[in-house]
């Protein structure tokens, strides 16, 4: 399971993700929607440790 919990992403002064809160269960499938510049990659980036950020991101109950 992937939990982000309050995830903010900021990009220089701007926030691109502001307390994201969700929970990604094992062996179902997510889908990412919204508009251009909302955040998606950001979001996905951040998890992979590409982008800092604020908050916890856990996979199977450790923090990333």
């Amino acid at each position: 399971m992937l939990e982000l919990k309050n995830l903010t992403v900021k990009r220089g002064d701007l926030t691109v993700a502001d307390h994201i809160n969700v929970r990604f269960e094992e062996g179902k499938v997510y889908t990412v929607l919204g508009p251009n510049g909302t955040g998606k990659s950001s979001m996905l980036k951040t998890i992979f440790g590409e982008l800092p950020h604020e908050g916890i991101i856990t996979y199977q109950g450790k923090q990333l």
